[in-house]
């Protein structure tokens, strides 16, 4: 595989901000926040427009390191930046992905640094190395010299201290470069015969949604995968990717129907998002392996539509075409696919083909490439009783999507994203279910825009539901809790959901403003009436167990006032997304009515949106009467009222039970 070595365009300002974030993650993990390195990469994307126009203005040299027309590395030196070293040109980035460290890349990027500044008339170079970054060991070993340490703001992180590294002659630099030593030579024969460098393996599997296909009627239907697409894209690493449709789950129905859904993926892939785009038919499998080869060895991404799963599998295993995707796959190629596209690439799943319609155990077995029992379309009503009867005979965790939800698998890390349906009622979804000593256990995989471990996932591990006997209690936030409410508004801010801090709108002045002045503002509204006193006085607290750590947090109102009779109500309460869909949300408001009983609140209103089903699910578990339903303060929504009596739910044991 040959890495070629070029001045940089602006159609390469993604490749440059993904290989920078992602060098970062991995260079700088314990030495920057980890908050800080995820979100440089949540953020590649909004940063494209300004790269390009960096590229346009600077006042140096972009140079990239591409393996096909994937970016895997990058250069940036310019002129001096200081008065003080005027005669030093500057090397101001060098970076090289991870998978691609240990084939002289780097030292390839370096060596091109020292020549383009000589061009431009420089003998000598100046760079800063962070404090804590091992790559001051190469530079030094290249003739490089720590004159001094220097404090520099990095925004959102603060003072970071860097060594100020110069090079007095880059010829004795070059001269060192060009040393060959047998160990470099090893591993630069290595990189020439290996065949493959070896990549991260990615599966993106969608639970379902539209793709604008044409219906029976004639009418289009909505495009609802938009943001699952464009995450594909993303993990090629390239602007414009190979995009390869296999579409053999439409095998049972003809030719015809593998054209019409191609044409459908081609209007988003190619026209939408500009990629080049192929079919590989079922016929074409069957009579023309190598043609197979060919297409899978050009793609950077292949994707498998819906269809019949069953059938799909056995046509792969007859044609050895599952090997050939499974060598795809351990060469970094992005496999994904949506419904029985989804599925294959799971051990196993929930299958709608017709020879598994009305057995008790529904699986078909798939590629194994993830070891979970996947199942798409959660949605459908009844499915999901399915699907749990199903697992009770099957040994593994089940992995089940909505439509418009998908997992992303890299490698051991894993996350849920989401995109935004046509009905703005329905909320997508995913859920982990399985059964442990005869008991069924399930609950809701939050999505981030963190990557979280996939064994952890994927185990039967009980304390992940929470112990039955757990010690939980509210209390009222201290000054010693800074740490954890930090990290719990990140986790609201990163889930895709559309409102993230509904029921906790305070808790957005944690990262808008300050934890200081969110803390202050607690004692304020205890007692706001003496400031307004059309407003009513409310404590906040927060869902802990003995070991402080903090589940979820709830704001309760001592008495309605104005607005609050309609929407609002008595209580407003959210648990974090990483603890979510494990029954703390039902303790928490449990625990809320004992604390209502003591302030002399009887009855209680609860309020929370139509389509929020996991809130409406748990104020369903208390004693009470639901009211009219009413207009949300979100365009379209309306608002669902439940009157919860106090004291009749003091002893309802039903709601403190954890899943």
């Amino acid at each position: 595989m040959n890495i070629k070595y070029s001045y940089s365009t602006e159609e390469d300002a993604y490749g440059i901000e993904y290989v920078a974030a992602h060098s970062w993650k991995e260079t700088y993990t314990g030495l920057l926040p980890d908050e800080y390195l995820d979100n440089r990469i949540i953020n590649i994307n909004n940063k494209v427009e300004r790269t390009k126009e960096f590229i346009r203005t600077y006042n140096g040299k972009y140079i990239v390191a591409k393996d096909k027309d994937k970016v895997i590395g990058i250069l940036a030196i310019s002129t001096p930046q200081e008065e003080k070293y005027k005669e030093y040109g500057h090397l101001e980035a060098i970076y090289v992905l991870k998978e691609y460290h240990g084939y002289g890349i780097g030292k390839e990027l370096f060596k091109i640094a020292v020549n383009e500044l000589k061009k431009m008339g420089f003998n000598k170079m100046q760079l800063e190395c962070m404090e804590g970054n091992d790559t001051i060991n190469f530079y030094k070993k290249y003739d490089g010299i720590v004159e001094s340490q220097i404090d520099f703001l990095i925004k959102n992180v603060g003072i970071v201290k860097a060594d100020i590294v110069l090079f007095e002659d880059l010829d004795k630099v070059n001269n060192l470069l060009n040393q060959k030593s047998n160990a470099s030579e090893i591993k630069k024969q290595k990189f020439k015969n290996e065949r493959v460098i070896k990549m991260s393996k990615k599966i993106i599997a969608i639970g379902g949604g539209e793709n604008g296909r044409l219906g029976s009627d004639g009418t289009r239907k909505p495009y609802e995968t938009a943001e699952i697409d464009k995450e594909i894209i993303r993990l090629t690493g390239k602007e414009k990717p190979n995009f390869l449709l296999l579409a053999h789950a439409q095998l049972s129905f003809g030719y015809e129907r593998e054209k019409r859904y191609y044409d459908t993926m081609k209007k988003i892939y190619g026209d939408l998002y500009k990629c080049e785009c192929r079919l590989l038919t079922v016929e074409e499998l069957k009579t023309n392996f190598a043609k197979a080869v060919e297409d899978v060895s050009w793609a950077d991404i292949i994707y498998e539509g819906g269809g019949d799963t069953s059938n799909m599998i056995k046509f792969w295993k007859e044609t050895g075409f599952d090997k050939l995707l499974k060598k795809a796959w351990e060469d970094g190629k992005v496999m994904c696919g949506v419904s029985a596209g989804a599925i294959c690439w799971f051990n196993s799943g929930f299958t709608d083909s017709t020879d598994f319609v009305d057995k008790e155990i529904n699986k078909v077995n798939a590629l194994d490439l993830v070891d979970a029992y996947f199942t798409p379309h959660a949605q459908i009503v009844g499915k999901m009783d399915k699907v749990r009867t199903s697992l009770k005979y099957i040994d593994k965790v089940g992995i089940s999507l909505s439509n418009c939800t998908a997992i992303e698998v890299i490698d051991d890390q894993y996350r849920i994203i989401k995109s935004k349906p046509n009905d703005n009622l329905f909320i997508p979804y995913a859920l982990k279910t399985y059964w442990e000593n005869g008991e069924l256990y399930e609950e809701e995989i939050s999505s981030t825009e963190i990557f979280k471990s996939l064994n952890e996932l994927l185990s039967k591990n009980l304390k992940l539901k929470g112990e039955r006997n757990m010690n939980l209690f509210l209390r009222e936030i201290e000054d010693t809790d800074k740490k954890e409410i930090e990290e719990m508004a990140l986790e609201f801010k990163n889930t895709n959901d559309e409102y993230p801090f509904e029921g906790v709108s305070d808790l957005k002045k944690v990262l808008e403003q300050s934890f200081e002045e969110f803390y202050n503002n607690l004692e304020i509204n205890k007692h706001i009436d003496e400031i307004n006193p059309n407003y009513a006085n409310q404590t906040t607290y927060v869902l802990v167990d003995e070991n402080n750590h903090i589940y979820g947090m709830a704001n309760l109102r001592h008495e309605l006032k104005g607005k609050l009779f309609e929407i609002g109500g008595h209580v407003g309460y959210a648990i974090r997304p990483s603890e979510r869909g494990k029954g703390y949300g039902t303790v928490q408001l449990k625990l809320l009515i004992k604390v209502m009983k003591e302030m002399g609140i009887e009855k209680a209103l609860i309020t929370c949106r139509e389509n929020n089903i996991g809130s409406k699910k748990t104020m369903e578990k208390f004693i009470g009467e639901s009211d009219t339903l009413v207009p949300s303060m979100y365009e379209g929504i309306m608002e669902y009222r439940y009157w919860i009596d106090v004291n009749k739910n003091l002893n309802n044991e039903n709601a403190l039970k954890l899943k």
